[in-house]
């Protein structure tokens, strides 16, 4: 399923409770920017079909991704049934570092500090069931001038 870049792969939701994320490292004042690829089967122009959320913090729950977000960013299907080349960009202007007791159970993980600063890229689907999966691929993350 993959957008035509380089990846071949793609992470496949075929329910509506499966989501993507990531932490990533980042420092304050920068500007990155994020673009990817996603899919929804029977999907129409103008449908959602999916949200990406920069988040500054490990939410509780999913109920109060906005109100954590640094900014986030709605997929919106400009095609019927083909791949949505999406992209968008935030500054970090705040950031969160993991508790110690995660540093220190993710041993051969990338926290090695609480001082490191963190945000999480979210991706919420808008699967309906497996008649109508979504398909998100060829994730990059840049910083623009670097």
């Amino acid at each position: 399923q993959s957008a035509g870049g380089t990846s071949g792969r793609s992470l496949k939701f075929d329910s509506p409770g499966e989501r993507a994320y990531q932490p990533f490292e980042v420092e304050e004042g920068i500007e990155y920017t994020i673009s990817a690829f996603v899919k929804k089967e029977g999907v129409t122009a103008g449908d959602i079909e999916g949200t990406f959320y920069i988040i500054r913090d490990e939410p509780a729950e999913e109920t109060n991704l906005a109100s954590l977000a640094i900014t986030s960013f709605d997929v919106i299907a400009t095609t019927d049934d083909t791949w949505t080349q999406v992209s968008f960009s935030f500054t970090v202007d705040g950031t969160f570092g993991f508790p110690q007791e995660r540093v220190d159970e993710n041993t051969s993980d990338i926290l090695t500090s609480i001082d490191q600063n963190f945000v999480i890229f979210y991706f919420v689907q808008n699967a309906q069931n497996g008649d109508n999966e979504v398909f998100l691929t060829d994730i990059v993350i840049t910083t623009p001038g670097f």
